[in-house]
């Protein structure tokens, strides 16, 4: 299972899904999800197998099985 979390104006907004036939919903809502807040932010993924370092992704395909990815929006001065 891999999951999305998006921090944002609305609050924390968590995706699961897999690669799996059963979730392929689940897995383009996430992909949808993926696209929007990559616009606007930067994505971490974490929790990573066997304790790999937490790194940069910049692309949906990056997401590994069981790691969660997080998406921090841009900070905006004003």
């Amino acid at each position: 299972m891999k999951k999305i979390r998006i921090l944002d104006k609305t609050g924390d907004t968590e995706i699961d899904f897999d690669d799996s036939e059963v979730t392929a919903e689940a897995r383009e809502l996430a992909q949808a999800a993926f696209e929007k807040a990559q616009k606007g932010g930067t994505a971490i993924l974490t929790k990573r197998a066997g304790g790999a370092p937490d790194k940069v992704i910049r692309s949906f395909g990056e997401i590994e099985d069981q790691a969660e990815a997080i998406f921090i929006p841009a900070i905006v001065a004003g």
